[in-house]
């Protein structure tokens, strides 16, 4: 599961927070 859409979903989030 290494995969642009997982990397994506933790790294967007991250930015928000």
């Amino acid at each position: 599961m290494n995969t642009p859409s997982v990397r994506q979903a933790c790294i967007e989030p991250t930015i928000l927070s």
